[in-house]
């Protein structure tokens, strides 16, 4: 599927991190023009494999000084490796983000994360799920744009009532 765009926001108001103070507030970007195109893959290999992928470029404007957008990348891929069958899924997810650009300081270089996750379906309604986040995270630690930059094992209990 490929999916050509073009936004215009007359008042872009977005929920970013504030990484000096460790919250997320709003911030107000003003008139912004932001054409693009992503492409997207679902591939079923058999039936115990998929693989999905995204591939985005976008082009994120200020249209009053006609500059990049702070915090937003030019490109994006995410890919998602899943094995399964009616009771287990094991996943590797991977995505890439180019440089990340900021008017006021340093651009975060190109990075990518790799993470891991395995699902077992006991029931309809109770799952189990264990992973790691960050298993390979390639982003500069003190520049990170995540919640948890370190490897974040966890394991989940879920359970659905009907």
């Amino acid at each position: 599927t490929i999916k050509p765009y073009f936004y215009r926001f007359k008042n872009m108001i977005v929920m970013v991190d504030n990484l000096e103070e460790n919250e997320m507030i709003n911030r107000n970007f003003g008139s912004v023009f932001i054409p693009g195109i992503d492409f997207y893959s679902k591939l079923l290999i058999g039936n115990r494999l998929r693989i999905n992928t995204t591939i985005s470029f976008a082009d994120y404007k200020n249209k009053d000084t006609n500059s990049q957008v702070d915090g937003t990348n030019k490109i994006s891929v995410a890919n998602m490796f899943s094995l399964y069958n009616s009771n287990h899924s094991f996943n590797i997810n991977y995505k890439f983000l180019s440089s990340t650009f900021y008017s006021y300081k340093a651009d975060i270089p190109d990075y990518y994360v790799i993470n891991l996750s395995y699902i077992f379906t006991i029931s309809n309604s109770l799952n189990l799920s264990f992973g790691i986040d960050n298993l390979k995270n390639t982003a500069p630690r003190d520049q990170s744009l995540t919640s948890f930059p370190e490897k974040r094992i966890y394991a989940n209990i879920s359970f659905e009532y009907n």
